[in-house]
């Protein structure tokens, strides 16, 4: 019954995400290091048909996020979301030529074209997913939710959308929305939908992205392995062979750039990056430093809670989440998510992310922490704090993701440029932007009165 509903309001969905990719493809792009090293990779593949990137570093001098090794420039990313803009821009750059546009004079120009395929169509893959899970939550779990799970689930994918520091890096091409995507899908289909070789696909892509998604892994495989035993060995054969294909890829890359296939790009990292007054592992992690995880969730610089209050609610909704045992395993995997994140961030010297707004390593697991609001009843409260996420993060979207990472992130540098005129309009026209895409949300995704009593009567 949930998915002849879900397909009588197929149209409804797909309005809302091609609403919500025109917001993000209307969001103001930024170029700073960490995309230009990306971006670099991506053009040495269209261009030079290497992996290199030392041309970009020699002569443009455009990015300090580098690696070296044997002589030889790259870049110090996963190389995820630069392969991905491989195809888009090989064909943005021939049907240019045709058109007569020369590259180096529109360079931007090709870098947005890439940017709505890499980062805004993926991220509306990651909404999607989102929506999905939460719709599957409502079939498999009625009778604890039945009393709130339709009037906030519309506001719960607000809060992924346009809730957290999501919303202005889904125009950055900094890898870390592009990651969430595959790594909630992965989530997502090993969970919901049980399809163990898609899941393994989508996080070994995952992985490829941003390196830390491979801190989900013991998580996913304990799933496997203790939610159907009785094909346990099947479940993790598929897994591993769905991520076999970009697990090559992977292997591949590391081997050719850096001489064996698990020796990641950040071990050959800038040694501006490095602390050489400390024993770090790869130079710039130690153990979990309680400082460093306030500063993570309430400092003025980088706290996720100041951003985002309503995760303070996700949390508590864990709570929830855990005593309904039907639900309690793929909750666990969500606590996992948040956790071990906030512990590697908490443990690496660069947990600021340089300039950024918000601590944008966090990024891929969000959407787990999110899921904890499937567990609170929904009240003034939650949509207070989920109103005041929003705002933070339109204001950021609308002035800059690259805040210096030393000042008050709202009153020194956010609210610096409204108050200035600098971001001023820019500012209104996101916040009509972001609450017409609220009214629209509710609109469309909210369920009428004869769907649900539809699938309260499948339930009883």
């Amino acid at each position: 019954m949930t998915r002849s509903l879900f397909k009588r309001n197929s149209v409804k969905v797909f309005l809302f995400l091609l609403l919500l990719f025109l917001v993000y493809a209307l969001s103001p792009q930024e170029f700073g290091a960490n995309q230009w090293s990306r971006f670099d990779l991506t053009r040495a593949v269209v261009f030079d048909h290497a992996l290199r990137i030392t041309p970009y570093i020699t002569i443009e001098n455009n990015t300090i996020d580098w690696a070296y090794n044997n002589g030889e420039f790259y870049s110090n990313k996963a190389p995820g979301s630069s392969f991905l803009g491989v195809p888009f821009l090989f064909l943005a750059v021939k049907i240019g030529s045709i058109l007569g546009f020369d590259f180096s004079k529109h360079i931007h120009g090709y870098w947005r074209i890439t940017d709505l395929f890499v980062v805004q169509l993926t991220s509306i893959l990651l909404v999607y997913f989102f929506l999905s899970y939460l719709r599957s939550c409502r079939k498999r779990f009625f009778d604890y939710s039945s009393a709130h799970s339709f009037s906030h689930i519309p506001a719960i994918v607000l809060g992924c959308a346009v809730g957290t520091i999501f919303y202005p890096f889904s125009s950055s091409v900094c890898g870390h929305t592009t990651a969430a995507a595959f790594l909630f899908g992965s989530f997502y289909f090993l969970v919901s939908a049980r399809r163990y070789t898609l899941s393994g696909f989508l996080f070994s892509a995952a992985v490829l992205t941003e390196y830390t998604a491979a801190l989900l892994l013991p998580a996913f495989l304990i799933y496997a392995i203790l939610e159907r035993r009785n094909v346990m060995v099947k479940n993790i054969a598929f897994f591993i062979l769905g991520a076999l294909p970009i697990g090559v890829i992977f292997a591949l890359y590391h081997h050719v750039a850096f001489g064996h296939f698990y020796s990641i790009a950040p071990t050959f990292g800038n040694p501006e990056f490095k602390e050489k007054s400390r024993q770090l592992l790869l130079g710039a992690l130690t153990v979990p430093d309680l400082k460093i995880l306030m500063e993570i969730l309430i400092g003025h610089q980088r706290g996720v809670f100041r951003i985002s209050p309503v995760l303070i609610l996700a949390t508590l909704g864990f709570l929830g989440w855990l005593k309904d045992r039907r639900a309690c395993p793929e909750g666990i995997i969500a606590i996992w998510a948040v956790v071990s994140f906030l512990a590697f961030n908490a443990s690496f010297n660069g947990w600021h992310g340089g300039n950024s707004s918000g601590p944008r390593y966090l990024i891929p697991m969000l959407p787990f922490w999110l899921l904890g609001l499937y567990w609170v009843r929904s009240g003034i409260v939650f949509y207070v704090l989920l109103a005041v996420s929003i705002f933070n993060a339109t204001a950021i979207t609308a002035t800059t993701v690259n805040a210096d990472p030393w000042s008050h992130l709202f009153s020194g540098v956010i609210y610096a440029k409204i108050r200035s005129g600098e971001r001023y309009w820019h500012f209104l026209a996101y916040c009509a932007l972001t609450l017409s895409l609220t009214i629209v949300t509710f609109k469309l995704l909210q369920k009428n009165k004869d769907d649900k009593n539809q699938l309260a009567s499948l339930n009883n």
